[in-house]
């Protein structure tokens, strides 16, 4: 019922709402970017929303996809615990529990109704880690296993580029593999990976001119709707200087020592305790890495030294609580998880701990529930048939732009589903042009040579 409530996420009407709309009735548009820069953050997510959208059928445009996401990996995480079983706390069931507590923050249940990326992505990022702990402490050796939990962070950084990093782990298969003289399987894996980023990369040129939106630095094609250089750079820094809490892009170059005490005040008191457990426990990770890799504990080594490098990505790119707190929550979290599970190995603890596991388990069962109880009394009448649409209490205005209508926002830079095609910022206009005829043709800068 959470994801049947009218979107309210601010990006939802900045760009999410008007994006999927563009790919519901024309696909992918050259140059896009050119119209409205956000329209270039391109993620297969939103690809997904348009597909099961059903605005072909239903005559609206449903965004449903969050919430199936959420029963999904909420079922798994809840149903897939070991310690029931097997009566001892293992690392990838206090990583389900962490999955599961995520899942039910606030911040995720009050958007469940919006089309963002940023759940999936970090769930993706989640599932990869705890079926990767499940995997070693099965004693698997399968490459192959191993190898397609690396093509799902594959998929992953097509959903969200700031999951990259997750891909350190593909050093166990490719060394399995190598050792083995696997030919055949390292280019058929290659080959796969390929074909998974192919789309997304494509969509990136096609939307944007460039490989890597926003990164103008991988600026290898020449095309016609190409968005201004000067445009992507400044794209670029506002992320960043955003996540930093600068809210400034002048102040792109600020050392970490004068932005993080601006972060850490501006985020509160839970954001800051994790940032200060993770810069408490980073040197130590350092140390607990070589000293496994000295001890020949490879597996144990890479694991950590992915969760390190996915924070460390995270806080030196764009480090918006929403945009990684599970990569802020992760070291800490693995330490504890290590804890337990040494606890749990002590005959004299095992029953004591594992009774502590299973009542914040219910805790935990039991918030959710009586969350979803309260929030389904309320909106059972109104949405238990039909999900509600996208708000329509932002309002525009229309111009007339290359013989159509384009439709500027009254107030804010924010506008509606229905005001297609829109764009937040009216002085953009003078700036581009159609490539051709049609919206379907694209938009370019003007001044550019065209090619057809």
């Amino acid at each position: 019922m959470f994801s049947t409530d009218t979107p309210s996420h601010y990006d939802t009407y900045l760009y999410h709402a008007q994006s999927i709309r563009w790919i519901e009735e024309y696909g992918v548009v050259k140059g896009l970017g050119n119209l409205h820069n956000r329209f270039a953050y391109n993620s297969a997510f939103m690809c997904l929303q348009g597909i099961f959208s059903f605005s072909w059928y239903m005559n609206r445009s449903l965004h449903t996809l969050n919430g199936f996401l959420w029963v999904f990996m909420s079922s798994y995480g809840i149903m897939t615990l070991k310690i029931f079983k097997n009566r001892r706390i293992f690392i990838s069931d206090v990583l389900k529990i962490f999955l599961s507590i995520y899942l039910c923050t606030d911040t995720i249940i009050n958007n469940l109704s919006s089309p963002h990326t940023d759940m999936m992505a970090l769930i993706m990022v989640l599932y990869i880690l705890v079926r990767w702990n499940e995997l070693l402490e099965e004693g698997t050796q399968d490459y192959i296993l191993y190898g397609i939990l690396c093509l799902l962070g594959v998929c992953a950084v097509s959903i969200k580029l700031s999951t990259t990093m997750i891909l350190v782990l593909v050093l166990k298969p490719a060394i399995i593999l190598i050792r083995k003289k696997k030919r055949i399987a390292i280019f058929t894996c290659i080959g796969i990976g390929t074909f998974i980023i192919l789309p997304f990369l494509i969509r990136n040129v096609i939307l944007s001119g460039y490989l890597v939106y926003p990164y103008a630095s991988i600026d290898i094609f020449d095309v016609d709707w190409k968005m201004e250089k000067a445009m992507v750079d400044y794209d670029s820094r506002e992320i960043t200087v955003w996540g930093r809490r600068l809210n400034d892009v002048n102040k792109y170059d600020e050392p970490i020592t004068t932005w993080l005490p601006i972060w850490m005040k501006a985020c509160g008191g839970f954001y800051s305790g994790l940032m200060i457990c993770n810069i408490i426990l980073l040197p130590i990770s350092l140390v607990v890495i070589a000293y496994w890799i000295y001890k020949k504990k490879y597996d144990k080594s890479l694991l950590l030294g992915c969760i390190v490098i996915l924070f460390l990505g995270w806080l030196l790119t764009a480090p918006l609580p929403r945009y990684g707190v599970v990569y802020l929550a992760l070291e800490p979290v693995f330490y504890l998880a290590i804890l337990l599970e040494k606890i749990s190995l002590n005959e004299d603890n095992e029953k004591r701990w594992r009774n502590i596991f299973i009542f914040l388990f219910l805790v935990l069962a039991g918030r959710t529930s009586w969350k979803a109880m309260d929030y389904i009394s309320e909106a059972i009448n109104q949405y238990a048939v039909m999900p509600a649409d996208y708000s329509s209490s932002f309002q525009s205005y229309s111009v007339e732009w290359e013989g159509m209508e384009i439709f500027i926002p009254i107030e804010g830079d924010r506008g509606s589903y229905d005001a297609f095609p829109s764009t937040p910022y009216i002085q953009t206009l003078p700036k581009i042009e159609l490539r051709k005829d049609n919206l379907s043709d694209g938009f370019k800068q003007k001044n550019r040579i065209q090619i057809d």
